[in-house]
């Protein structure tokens, strides 16, 4: 999996966590996590993060569910091209198919 983080403050009225992923395995072991703060610098950023099936992938946007937010957080599938809004919260199982 690619996490692609772009540089800058997201939010500067948010002094929390503004967004959120986190790769646990099968077995809850957390094998990345990411918070993004709203009010403080975030670096851009480029993982390549190893899954696997039966691992677990959670994403949070505070504001995800607002419309002029929705571009912000997107989910895009390499292998088809399809594109799917975060909304507030997702949680993805990584299945055999993808």
């Amino acid at each position: 999996m690619q996490i692609k983080l772009q540089a800058g403050v997201t939010h500067s009225y948010f002094n929390s966590t503004y967004a959120s992923i986190k790769i646990q395995n099968s077995s809850g072991s957390v094998m990345y996590n990411k918070e993004i703060v709203g009010n403080r610098q975030q670096t851009a950023e480029l993982q390549t993060v190893p899954v696997k099936v039966r691992d677990y992938i959670e994403f949070t946007h505070i504001e995800g569910d607002e419309p002029k937010e929705k571009v912000h957080a997107i989910f895009t599938n390499f292998e088809n091209g399809k594109q799917e809004y975060l909304g507030k919260k997702r949680i993805y199982q990584v299945t055999s198919t993808g």
